[in-house]
């Protein structure tokens, strides 16, 4: 009996001799594979910080443009304004003010 406990104890430690071998063989793979992994990971953070940013400044030009647009549809409303305005004191005057022949098209 106690010859099956000694072959069972050296089998054990045969294979967990195999185990560690194998542990000691794969390893540096495995290490080279995480490091490549955060390496990857590291220039994704990276490119996600610069799109982050050019959205950033995206956005504030797409404020000023916005800004602007207003600016001018303002100032379109006010030369409209100001040719209505014109519009009726040359139709009191008498004057008759003609129209383009590309805007009656």
């Amino acid at each position: 009996m106690e010859i099956l406990f000694l072959a069972i104890t050296i089998g054990c430690l045969a294979f967990l001799a195999k185990v560690l071998t194998e542990y000691t063989r794969t390893a540096p793979a495995w290490k080279d594979k995480v490091e490549q992994a955060v390496h990857e990971a590291q220039q994704f953070e990276d490119q996600m910080q610069e799109l982050i940013r050019a959205k950033e400044n995206s956005a504030g030009e797409s404020k000023e443009i916005d800004e602007e647009i207003k600016t001018m549809e303002k100032m379109r409303d006010e030369l409209k304004t100001q040719i209505e305005a014109t519009k009726k004191d040359m139709a009191k005057r008498g004057r008759i003010i003609m129209p383009r022949k590309s805007e009656e098209a």
